[in-house]
């Protein structure tokens, strides 16, 4: 069901349950048979016009995009938020890479018969390399595999360059090496921001290697919510799952590709360690006429809503013939197990005030004198403007 469709049937049921004080009872039934992204505001995502202007061919270590409402083309959210991705500490001096010799940059690649980099644009369609299937990302709060299309949401195209090894077995080239780090920094603080890999793995020969991250900012944590089998979440970091065999394709389960969530709120800042980890398939790095190395992309979205402003969430309990409830406790509980607690007021009205938008949480309600059936709701928090009701039994 689409949006769209979603409030023409809200505004039929609110014509006929029109209660004597002009307030809606919204049927608790009703909401919970809709399906979740129906009750959803459209996220905010990277499109072509999140940069300003033409994106440039790199190599670059900085660069600053704008996140804008799905559906693509996109178009700026009421509090405009933007994305800075920057690269710093590299901890080795690149070959043929310019300026400053970085080895992790923006818009370069490999380059054929010279160890001098290719360059190619620093922003570009999530499928512009690997293969990625839709169906491997989400923009929605509950995860689900839908809300980002490959070919219209855009991301930050990386490499890591393995060409400062050439011919050199130390490090081994089964290990895993720390190369540089990787900064997002949001315009405002945010809550839960999304992620989207796409490409993460890469070859020579038949050596395998693969651009892997490590979550640095402490308070935070990571969650995977949707990719193929190759993206793995352990703890802090983001990895290629193969040993063995690491090649360059989404679809062929050999790069890693999917979405992960950043899970907290008040966020500005977010910085991961860059690192290579090669399979071990020879015992050298590189080979002395290309630029060998990893090439990957990074996109970024909010569910919902683009701040981690307080909002409130409000609603009534009603008996059966539609008149309020007095002393009904509601419990409200958030995705971390934290709860709080609110009574209905003389005419069934009740409120919970400074909640996160963005979050999600379980609403339920009690009584000694009356059941309500459902008597629990699960509501995504995007804004203050719909109520939560429950309609006692008879």
């Amino acid at each position: 069901m689409t949006t769209t469709h979603f409030r023409s049937l809200l505004r039929r049921i609110e014509n006929r349950t029109r209660s004597r004080d002009g307030r809606y009872l919204l049927l608790a039934s009703i909401l919970l048979l809709l399906p979740a992204a129906a009750l959803a505001q459209l996220s905010i995502e990277l499109f072509s016009g999140s940069y300003s202007g033409t994106p440039p061919d790199g190599p670059l270590s900085t660069q600053t995009v704008q996140l804008l409402v799905d559906p693509a083309p996109g178009s700026p959210p009421a509090s405009p938020v933007s994305v800075t991705a920057t690269l710093s500490n590299q901890q080795y001096a690149g070959v043929g890479t310019g300026a400053g010799s970085p080895v992790v940059m923006f818009g370069g690649r490999r380059a054929d018969g010279t160890t001098t980099i290719n360059t190619t644009p620093i922003f570009d369609h999530m499928n512009a390399i690997a293969t990625p299937a839709d169906t491997m990302f989400s923009s929605l709060s509950n995860g689900s595999p839908s809300g980002i299309a490959v070919a219209d949401n855009y991301a930050f195209a990386l490499y890591s360059s393995i060409q400062h090894w050439e011919g050199l077995s130390v490090p081994a080239t089964n290990s895993r090496i720390y190369l540089a780090d990787l900064t997002l920094t949001f315009s405002s603080p945010v809550a839960n921001p999304y992620i989207h890999l796409v490409g993460m793995g890469g070859f020579v020969g038949t050596l395998g290697y693969a651009t892997e991250l490590d979550l640095m900012t402490s308070g935070l944590s990571l969650t995977k919510l949707q990719g193929n089998n190759t993206l793995v979440v352990s703890g802090n970091q983001i990895n290629n799952a193969n040993a063995t065999g690491i090649l360059t394709e989404c679809s062929a389960e050999t790069a890693g590709c999917g979405t992960v969530r950043v899970n907290g709120t008040g966020i500005t800042t977010v910085t991961f360690q860059v690192y290579i980890r090669g399979d071990g398939g020879t015992p050298t790095w590189s080979g002395p006429a290309r630029n060998e190395g990893d090439f990957w992309m990074l996109g970024v979205s909010l569910p919902y809503s683009p701040t981690a402003a307080a909002v409130s969430l409000s609603g009534r309990a009603v008996s059966a013939n539609g008149r309020g409830l007095n002393g009904a406790r509601l419990v409200l509980t958030n995705g971390s197990g934290q709860t709080r607690m609110a009574l209905t007021n003389a005419f069934g009205y009740y409120r919970f005030e400074g909640l996160e938008a963005g979050e999600t949480v379980v609403v339920s309600i009690h009584s000694k004198r009356k059941t309500f059936s459902p008597n629990s709701q699960v509501i995504s928090l995007s804004d203050s403007a719909f109520d939560v009701n429950f309609v006692a039994s008879n």
